[in-house]
């Protein structure tokens, strides 16, 4: 059951996210109103957006230095 993804938008910088329910059978992933405002959208706006599931250890970049003391 994958719920952490890395999304794209537009081809734009990739972001850590999740795999929200919505209803029944039915998903989503949170964008915030400021990565819409940078690539000029707004709500309902059509976009491009692709996801992958994120297999990093933590969910989110985390540098080696503090890597080691989580380990």
């Amino acid at each position: 059951k994958i719920k952490r993804l890395v999304a794209q938008l537009n081809d734009g910088e990739e972001w850590s996210c999740a795999l929200s329910s919505a209803g029944p059978g039915e998903f989503m992933v949170m964008v915030s109103k400021a990565r819409l405002d940078a690539h000029g959208l707004r709500v309902g706006s059509l976009a491009q957006m692709s996801l992958r599931p994120d297999t990093s250890r933590y969910g989110m970049p985390v540098p080696e230095a503090l890597a080691e003391v989580f380990a």
